[in-house]
């Protein structure tokens, strides 16, 4: 049997280990900041803190995204993709940019290894006569995970008295 520590002392732990927690526990979103809000064809993001696949970054300036213009709505898409740069001087691997239409995000498995790319869909808004009308909708805050079905836990967590997981 090979037992691999992630959290133990004297231990290292992976931004993939590490990852896989968050992934378990936390759904994607803002966790911190990261309004969105639209002048023209170009939706802006706040600064702030977001989790996506497990994995945590920060916008420390504002971010600005174009839009397209060629359907009645588009899409906000945050895309984790493992397979591009990750160095102190050359990160690569979150891009923030919008699609045309509704959109339907990546997600390869991140905890079989079985593709570098996940995606969520951080806003949407609506498009008329070549602008944008309105933020119809954004990814609500990261928050718990909740289970279902009959293999995952059910216990008192303590919160509030009563909250178990679902």
């Amino acid at each position: 049997m090979a037992i691999l520590p992630y959290n133990f002392e004297n231990q290292a732990i992976t931004a993939a280990g590490l990852a896989a927690v968050f992934r378990a526990l936390l759904t994607d979103g803002p966790l911190h900041g990261c309004a969105v809000g639209f002048d023209g064809t170009t939706v802006s993001i706040a600064p702030g803190r977001i989790i996506i696949g497990g994995y945590v970054f920060r916008l420390s300036t504002a971010a600005s995204v174009d839009v397209p213009t060629t359907e009645s709505t588009a899409s906000v898409v945050v895309q984790l993709d493992l397979s591009k740069p990750s160095t102190a001087g050359n990160f690569e691997q979150i891009e923030i940019r919008a699609e045309a239409g509704d959109y339907t995000p990546i997600r390869s498995d991140l905890d079989a290894g079985t593709g570098n790319i996940y995606e969520f869909v951080l806003a949407q808004v609506p498009i008329a006569d070549e602008a944008i009308t309105a933020v119809s909708y954004t990814a609500p805050s990261a928050h718990r995970a909740t289970y279902t079905g009959t293999d995952e836990p059910s216990a008192d967590l303590g919160v509030d008295g009563d909250e178990h997981l679902q």
